[in-house]
C-alpha cells in the first residue's frame, strides 16, 4: 500500500507519504481501517490535495482510490517566520 498526496484526483504531481506492506483478508464489498503513522511530512505549498491510496493485489493488479479534499497550510509558527 502506497499513500500519496495529490493536487487532483490522479497521481500526476503527486508527493508519495507512505510505502508499507500488510497483508489483509477481505471478503468482496469489505472494507478494513488502518492507523499508519507518517515518518515525516513533505514540504508542500499551501492549497488543497487529495490523499490518494494505491493497493496492491494477490494478482499484481493496483488500484489507487481518492478521498474526500484537504486543505494544508503551514503551522502559524512557521507563517511567522517565512515573512521574516
Amino acid at each position: 500500500m502506497t499513500l500519496y498526496l495529490s493536487p487532483g484526483k490522479s497521481l500526476n504531481g503527486a508527493t508519495q507519504l507512505l510505502a508499507t506492506t500488510r497483508t489483509l483478508k477481505l471478503k468482496k464489498g469489505a472494507s478494513k481501517s488502518l492507523k499508519l503513522k507518517l515518518p515525516s511530512y513533505p514540504s508542500l505549498f499551501s492549497g488543497t490535495y487529495f490523499l490518494i491510496v494505491a493497493v496492491k493485489a494477490p494478482d499484481g493488479t493496483t488500484t489507487g482510490v481518492a478521498g474526500s479534499s484537504l486543505a494544508i497550510s503551514p503551522a502559524p509558527g512557521l507563517r511567522r517566520r517565512l515573512r521574516a
